[in-house]
């Protein structure tokens, strides 16, 4: 998924002016990284986690000789005074790779409108929620983790993300820590083409394989219920589509304003 956004009031059109900085990188493995970008002059509006945002880097165009944007999720929680970003190195992307480039105090634009609809809005705080992401498409459900342990948002929280490789897993000690320090939150971190010598001792498969046989009630302690449960699903679309095959047969519905159902999902690309 990617968009457009507009410039903030004032802003010349077609021209991106630096209005944040990057103030901390913290590498997750070859080509994945975390970026915390601190605005410069404004303050960040309040959002709710699984909201995103659109960003650019000044000065870079595209072969028509417009500004690089793109909407990223955002990790953080709200409240803070900084945003934190998951991003992944695309093959020949025209920001992913800028962005890789970039030193701690570089200039970056930030559109000040943060908005999306794929939050915990619709989900009574007495359902089970199950959020089901592959590579960066967990940014915002750590954002959710984050923001609500501990306040009653859910009666079970269950976090299910796919990677190729451990090394690929961000989040794996936060979230570990998250479900270690909050018995309503299940972690549930599964791979695909780790080395079987490596000593990885978790789940292996895809996300799908989860929701198969017993492997789900026997992590999380009970089976899925779609009378109390909401899934969310954010990553490849291709995960996006299978697992709506696999759930829709199990009385999960699409959600939308018109026609209220217990299956929300972003696909990113």
């Amino acid at each position: 998924m990617s968009e457009t956004g507009s410039p903030p009031s004032g802003q010349p059109p077609g021209d991106l002016v630096a209005n944040a900085r990057l103030v901390e990188r913290l590498e997750v493995a070859q080509d994945l990284f975390v970026l915390r970008l601190a605005p410069e002059g404004w303050t960040l509006p309040d959002f709710a986690p699984g909201q995103h945002l659109t960003l650019g880097v000044p000065g870079l165009k595209d072969d028509k000789g417009r500004p690089v944007k793109r909407v990223y999720s955002i990790a953080s929680p709200p409240g803070l005074d900084h945003v934190e970003l998951y991003v992944t190195v695309v093959d020949d992307g025209k920001l992913t790779t800028p962005l890789s480039r970039l030193g701690i105090g570089d200039g970056l634009w930030i559109d000040q409108r943060i908005y999306g609809t794929f939050t915990l809005d619709p989900v009574p705080a007495d359902h089970d929620i199950v959020l089901v992401a592959t590579g960066t498409g967990l940014a915002p459900f750590v954002s959710m983790a984050r923001h609500f342990s501990g306040k009653g948002r859910w009666r079970r929280l269950v976090i299910v993300h796919g990677a190729r490789l451990v090394a690929e897993l961000g989040y794996r000690e936060l979230l570990t820590d998250l479900s270690a320090a909050d018995p309503t939150i299940t972690y549930i971190p599964t791979v695909t083409r780790e080395p079987e010598d490596s000593g990885w001792d978790g789940l292996r498969g895809r996300v799908q394989a989860v929701f198969e046989g017993d492997v789900f009630p026997s992590r999380v302690g009970s089976p899925l219920d779609p009378g109390r449960t909401h899934m969310f699903l954010c990553g490849n679309p291709a995960m996006v589509d299978a697992m709506e095959a696999l759930l829709t047969p199990l009385d999960f519905r699409k959600h939308s304003k018109r026609e209220p159902g217990n299956l929300h999902f972003e696909r990113w690309w």
